[in-house]
């Protein structure tokens, strides 16, 4: 049995997003750059409390301070979304600033700026956006060319530094920063981007599979309607013939009216606007009126639709009657697209605190290597078993799964394939003082 948890995707805890929470749906470069604002900022509050302690010249001092302040103030500018461009363009000034003013006051080439400044241009090519990397890149490597032709024709404005042991201190110093703090995030941007580009060319992929295949399958419908409207026009026509030609404009019609409905539900899930409406639901009705709702579909004489009378029908409850509606007829009409014989049995029954709906069918099952994926968007089951004109559009199950949700409940299903598929689910019963 594989059974959904109400987890539409799988959610991970980022380290680092604790402090920018309204940062969840921001792109991820900047994110990127706020945590590269945390590290740069933790590294800056260190340094104050070590070159207290030892002691360093002023110069170093006041340095720290001022960048200690300045990244708080780059900090808090960032979680305004319409200022972070100017925080880019702040932080690469203070880059900039940081580099020759520490490159002068620490040996120049032969102290540690030189590898931290190695170590500082991977991250920012995760860090900017697009024009800044470019802006950035380029006045780090022509100012750091610079450095080094003042360092070769000054010489004596640097100093050396005292002794081995300090100079190796130093440059110790800024590779344990870099292993420990900047190389877990640019290993966290890779695969993050990685992550997000595998997803977004699987999401065109399976975009460009559904809009080539929308055109078919709402015109296969269309083209039975309007041919057999066209029939039924027939002055000569048979009774016979034309209850069987209505049947198929029928049939047809409500095919077509299942897939706009899912691309319209489909529609307002994405803009975030589907709502539910509760209200008191009729069981027994209900499930009558999808059973009579998909019984026209039903093309085989093998083939049984049936309610089960045992189910409980006599229970208060609650819930979006439109909703679940949505949701059964979806469930039941893959059962009857994936059913040539045998039943399809609609069901509910009640517990102490939920009702669970359940449609079980004797169809050809959902291959076990199908399964994980069967509740993914545009994904339609691979089998040459299929009773209905149509094979939709892969969009019945995902809107099932994300409906359900909506009205607080869990799907899931058991399946066994040549044998047959019952999918479940599960409502909270809501009130019951009506």
């Amino acid at each position: 049995m594989y059974k959904d948890k109400r987890n539409l995707s799988e959610k991970k805890i980022k380290w680092g997003i604790s402090v920018f929470l309204r940062w969840q749906n921001r792109p991820l470069q900047d994110l990127i750059f706020a945590l590269t604002l945390l590290i740069t900022l933790s590294i800056s509050t260190v340094s104050l409390c070590i070159n207290s302690v030892l002691d360093l010249p002023l110069g170093i001092q006041y340095h720290n301070y001022f960048s200690f302040v300045f990244l708080i103030a780059l900090v808090i500018l960032t979680h305004n979304e319409k200022y972070i461009k100017t925080a880019r363009y702040l932080y690469i000034a203070f880059l900039l600033f940081s580099l020759n003013f520490l490159w002068l006051r620490t040996q120049g080439s032969s102290g540690p700026m030189i590898i931290f400044t190695q170590a500082l241009l991977p991250l920012i090519l995760f860090a900017y956006a697009k024009r800044e990397l470019y802006i950035s890149v380029v006045l780090i490597a022509l100012n750091v060319i610079a450095l080094f032709y003042v360092e070769i024709t000054f010489p004596q404005i640097f100093t050396s530094y005292a002794s081995l042991t300090q100079r190796s201190l130093d440059v110790f110093t800024v590779i344990i920063i870099f292993l420990s703090l900047e190389l877990p995030l640019l290993i966290y941007a890779r695969n993050s981007l990685l992550k997000e580009r595998n997803k977004a060319v699987n999401s065109e992929r399976a975009k460009t599979s559904f809009i080539a295949n929308l055109s078919h399958e709402i015109r296969t419908p269309m083209n039975a309607i309007l041919g057999f409207t066209e029939l039924l026009s027939d002055s000569d026509i048979k009774k016979a013939d034309q209850e069987n030609y209505l049947k198929i404009v029928n049939q047809n019609g409500r095919i077509l009216m299942s897939l706009l409905n899912n691309i319209i539900n489909l529609s307002k899930i994405e803009s975030n606007q589907a709502q539910a409406y509760i209200s008191k639901c009729d069981v027994k009705e209900l499930l009558y009126y999808v059973s009579e709702t998909l019984q026209p579909l039903t093309q085989s004489p093998n083939l049984e639709l049936i309610v089960d009378e045992t189910s409980t029908f006599d229970i208060a409850f609650e819930s979006d009657n439109s909703l679940l509606f949505q949701i059964l007829i979806n469930l039941g009409y893959n059962a009857v697209k994936f059913t040539d014989k045998g039943s399809i049995t609609i069901g509910a029954h009640a517990t102490n605190n939920t009702v669970l709906f359940t449609i079980k069918d004797t169809g050809c099952g959902i291959p076990e290597d199908q399964q994980k994926s069967i509740f993914e968007r545009f994904r339609q089951l691979e089998t040459s078993t299929s009773m209905t004109p149509t094979n939709g559009a892969g969009l019945g199950l995902s809107i099932c799964l994300a409906l359900t949700h909506l009205l607080n409940g869990q799907i899931w299903f058991a399946s066994e394939e040549h044998v047959g598929t019952t999918f479940f689910v599960e409502l909270p019963l809501g009130k019951t003082d009506f």
